[in-house]
């Protein structure tokens, strides 16, 4: 018997049910598909009732077979937090670049770090960039943090990956949504994240970094490419908290449908207290 998820309670998923309506589900004790399937008094437009028990056969089908796309599919964006459960079960990648700039025309990417859950990679203008489009295709879900605007333009640009077929859950309309706003460093902090060495660098700083090693510090590509893997090791750890953040606003049962944290792998790279602290003097 598979394990309880918020996915076979979510209701919103299907046409004809929006959040409030959910909601008014769950008060009323139908609390997952399967008190829906059987319940003999329902508040929701009988007429609607057939069409949904139709759904929810579907999504069952869909959920038993860890069908990520049939979900990505029918919730909005701002409930991808629900897909936490089967981004678990899929070949998922936290994807996050480093830039000489804001604009994909007129700057490039200096590094890129993709994290699996188990391991990372990095990939580094100069080195083996390109090396990227072939490792992103072992991968069905792409999660980051306002890739939509940011990371997959320049990827696409510099690389040529296009990423339809991919489901991407971008954690910045999702934090935004609950109350989260800022950029990612805003967002771990009020979620209890700490960075350490790294809590004082800004995407700003991280260019002034590709500047250092290119002036010939090596050690401050160490820096960089520090810096860009706690990004995505942090990715897996936000989309985790709101997760659990949001069960904890429904009336659900959450000793349940909660997950135990991540299991996160260790980074690879220490960051130079000599270029921090020549960084901490550069103004920006």
């Amino acid at each position: 018997m598979r394990e309880e998820s918020i996915i076979t309670h979510s209701f919103c998923c299907f046409d004809g049910i929006d959040h409030d309506q959910e909601r008014e589900l769950w008060r009323s004790g139908i609390h997952d598909w399967g008190h829906f399937r059987e319940a003999g008094s329902l508040p929701v437009n009988p007429d609607l009732v057939p069409y949904i028990r139709r759904q929810i056969q579907e999504a069952t089908e869909a959920w038993l077979t860890d069908d990520i796309v049939f979900f990505a599919r029918r919730f909005r964006r701002y409930d991808y937090w629900r897909l936490y459960p089967l981004s678990v079960q899929s070949a998922t990648a936290y994807v996050d670049i480093e830039t000489t700039g804001l604009d994909p025309r007129r700057h490039h990417i200096t590094t890129i770090c993709l994290y699996d859950g188990s391991r990372c990679l990095s990939f580094v203008h100069g080195r083996n960039l390109e090396e990227f489009v072939q490792a992103i295709a072992n991968y069905r879900v792409i999660v980051t943090y306002n890739g939509y605007r940011f990371d997959l333009p320049f990827i696409t640009h510099h690389l040529g990956v296009r990423f339809d077929d991919f489901i991407h859950v971008d954690l910045q309309p999702v934090l935004y949504r609950h109350g989260f706003r800022g950029g990612l460093k805003k967002c771990e902090k009020q979620l209890g994240l700490d960075r350490g060495a790294l809590t004082d660098i800004s995407g700003l700083q991280a260019i002034e970094l590709w500047k250092f090693y290119r002036r010939g510090m090596p050690e401050a590509l160490e820096t960089l490419l520090a810096y860009n893997e706690l990004d995505v090791i942090n990715l897996q750890i936000l989309f985790w908290k709101i997760y659990q953040h949001m069960l904890t606003r429904l009336p659900l049962n959450q000793d349940k449908l909660g997950y135990p944290p991540p299991e996160i792998a260790g980074t690879r790279f220490a960051p130079s207290r000599n270029v921090l602290a020549q960084l901490s003097n550069q103004p920006i």
